[in-house]
C-alpha cells in the first residue's frame, strides 16, 4: 500500500470507525429476546433491543430517550442516583433494580452492566427474576450466555491499535495510551510463528469481510485468558471505484475481463453465514444496486463472467451520511433497494437535534485530549458551555471533537479556554455585502448541511426543487461551490 492511499484509509478509519463499530456492535449483542439497553452517562436510554421493549412495557422506538429513572418505582428511585455514579467510577457493576411493570406491579429486575463499551455508550442487560425459571435463563450470578464484556478496538491495514474503548482496558489491563499505535501482537503469548499467523489472519478478515477464532491472549500482568475473536473488516464502498465495486462484491471468474487471470471470491461470497458491513452504501452507482438487490431478496448470485449461482447466508449492516428518501427522489437510488435494506433502521440524529448531549461531549473529548496532552482541565466555564450548546455544529460530532481538541490545545491552566470567537465569526460570516449576496451564501451552506442533495435543500428552503434550480443558476451556483 502505497503512503497516500495509507494516509487516507487511516483518515478513514480514524473519522468513521467508531462509529461503524458501533453499528457492528449492536448487529452481534442483539439477541432477539434479550433486554439489552444502551444508555449514554445521563441515564439515557440511545438504543434497545426488542426484549428490553417487551419487558418495559413500550416498543423500542419509545424507549430511546427515556431515562432509567422513569421505569423506577418511587421508593427505589432515590437510590439510582448513588448507583450511577459508583457505577460510572468503577465501569462495571451487577445488581437490582425495582421497576414498575406495564401492570402496574413493582418487580425486582437484575442487571448487569459494562461501561463505556463504546465512547459514552454503556450497555446493560436485564433479567426479569420472577420469569426466569419459566424462559429458562441463567441463575443468579452468572451472564447470559450471548453476552459478555468485550474488549472493541479498531486497528488499520498495518495491524496497529488505531483506537482503544474501555471494555478493552478492563479485559487486557492497559490504558489507550499504553497501546495507541502498538502491533497487536503484543495481546499474544510469545511464539516465534505468531506474527506470521497473525498476519494471515489480518489478510484474511480483509479478503473475506470477516474471521474468527479462538487463542490465548495476554493481559498486562502476564495473566493468560483464552478468548474468542471476531475480526471484521470494514468496507467502505465510496473508497472502491466504480467499475472495481461489482467485482470486490461478487467477485470474478478467470477470463471474466482483461487481466482477470485467476478467480477471485467477493465480499458476499466470503461473509457466508457471517456479517457484511457496507460503509456508504448511498455511494453505489444505479447500474450496480439492481445486482445488489437481487442478491439480498433471492440470497444468491452469480460471480462477474460466471454461470453458476452461489447461494449465500449474509446478515447485512449497510450505512450511509446520505438522505435515501431524498436520493430516491432524484432516482439516484433504487425504492425497491431502499425498502430491502430498511429491515431495521437505526437513524443517528444529528448534534442540534439533541443538545443534551453536547455538554457531555465537550467533558469527553475535554478529559480525552488533555490527557493525551499531559495536561488537567477541569472546569469548563458556563459561558462557554452555553455557546457550544447553542452552536448548530453542522458538522455534528466530528466538528465538535476537533473544536474541543484546539481548546485544549489554546489551554494553559485548569481552566478550558475555548476560542468561542471563531463560532461567532461563523455565525455572522456572510451578514455583509448585497443580498445577492448573502442568499448565495446562504444557499450555499445549506446545500452543504444537505450533503449536496438538492430535493433535501430545497424541502430547508421551503421552495420547490425547480425553484431551487432556477435559483442556483441565477446565482451562479456551481456544483463545486456545495
Amino acid at each position: 500500500m502505497g503512503k497516500a492511499s495509507q494516509s487516507q484509509a487511516s483518515r478513514w478509519l480514524e473519522e468513521n470507525g467508531p462509529r461503524e463499530l458501533e453499528l457492528l456492535f449492536r448487529a452481534i449483542v442483539y439477541h432477539p429476546a434479550a433486554p439489552i439497553l444502551v444508555t449514554d452517562n445521563d441515564r439515557k436510554y440511545r438504543d434497545a433491543s426488542a426484549g428490553a421493549g417487551k419487558l418495559l412495557g413500550l416498543p423500542r422506538n419509545k424507549l430511546i430517550g427515556c431515562r432509567m429513572d422513569d421505569f423506577a418505582a418511587p421508593s427505589f428511585k432515590p437510590k439510582i442516583s448513588q448507583l450511577w455514579r459508583t457505577f460510572l467510577d468503577r465501569g462495571e457493576q451487577e445488581g437490582t433494580l425495582q421497576l414498575v411493570s406495564p401492570d402496574g406491579n413493582v418487580r425486582d429486575v437484575e442487571y448487569m452492566a459494562k461501561g463505556n463499551v463504546l465512547p459514552v455508550r454503556h450497555v446493560f442487560v436485564l433479567r426479569d427474576k420472577t420469569a426466569r425459571a419459566e424462559t429458562g435463563q441463567a441463575e443468579k450470578g452468572s451472564s447470559p450466555p450471548w453476552v459478555r464484556d468485550y474488549a472493541l478496538f479498531l486497528l488499520d491495514a498495518d495491524g496497529r491499535v488505531a483506537a482503544w474503548y474501555s471494555g478493552a482496558a478492563r479485559i487486557y489491563g492497559y490504558s489507550e495510551d499504553e497501546v495507541l499505535g502498538k502491533d497487536l501482537t503484543f495481546l499474544y503469548p510469545s511464539e516465534d510463528t505468531l506474527s506470521f499467523q497473525l498476519r494471515e489472519e489480518l489478510k484474511r478478515a480483509a479478503a473475506e469481510g470477516h474471521f474468527g477464532n479462538e487463542a490465548w491472549h495476554a493481559k498486562k500482568d502476564g495473566a493468560r485468558f483464552w478468548a474468542n475473536v471476531i475480526t471484521m473488516a470494514l468496507t467502505n464502498c465510496a473508497a472502491i471505484p466504480t467499475g472495481l465495486l461489482e467485482s470486490e462484491l461478487f467477485g470474478y471468474e478467470r477470463g471474466a475481463f482483461t487481466g482477470a487471470l485467476a478467480q477471485k471470491i467477493g465480499r458476499f461470497e466470503r461473509a457466508h453465514q457471517g456479517t457484511l458491513f457496507l460503509d456508504e452504501v448511498g455511494d453505489i452507482p444505479l447500474d450496480l444496486q439492481p445486482k445488489l438487490l437481487r442478491a439480498l431478496q433471492e440470497k444468491s448470485f452469480e460471480r462477474l463472467g460466471g454461470t453458476r449461482t452461489i447461494p449465500i447466508d449474509v446478515r447485512l449492516v449497510a450505512a450511509t451520511n446520505r438522505n435515501l428518501t431524498q436520493m430516491m427522489g432524484d432516482k439516484l437510488f433504487r425504492s425497491d433497494l431502499y425498502y430491502r435494506l430498511k429491515v431495521f433502521p437505526i437513524t443517528t440524529p444529528r448534534l442540534r437535534d439533541h443538545p443534551a448531549d453536547i455538554p457531555i461531549l465537550v467533558r469527553h473529548f475535554t478529559k480525552k485530549y488533555a490527557d493525551k496532552m499531559n495536561k488537567r482541565i477541569d472546569k469548563v466555564p458556563s459561558e462557554a458551555m452555553q455557546a457550544l450548546v447553542s452552536w448548530a455544529w453542522p458538522g455534528n460530532v466530528r466538528e465538535l471533537e476537533n473544536f474541543i481538541e484546539r481548546s485544549v490545545i489554546l489551554s494553559q491552566g485548569p481552566v478550558l479556554r475555548a476560542p468561542l470567537a471563531e463560532l461567532r465569526a461563523e455565525a455572522v460570516e456572510g451578514a455583509g455585502g448585497t443580498l445577492a449576496e448573502m442568499e448565495r451564501e446562504y444557499i450555499i451552506r445549506v446545500l452543504r448541511e444537505s450533503n449536496s442533495v438538492i430535493s433535501a435543500a430545497a424541502n430547508r428552503l421551503g421552495v420547490p426543487r425547480t425553484t431551487l434550480n432556477a435559483m442556483m443558476r441565477k446565482l451562479g451556483i456551481a456544483r463545486k461551490d456545495y
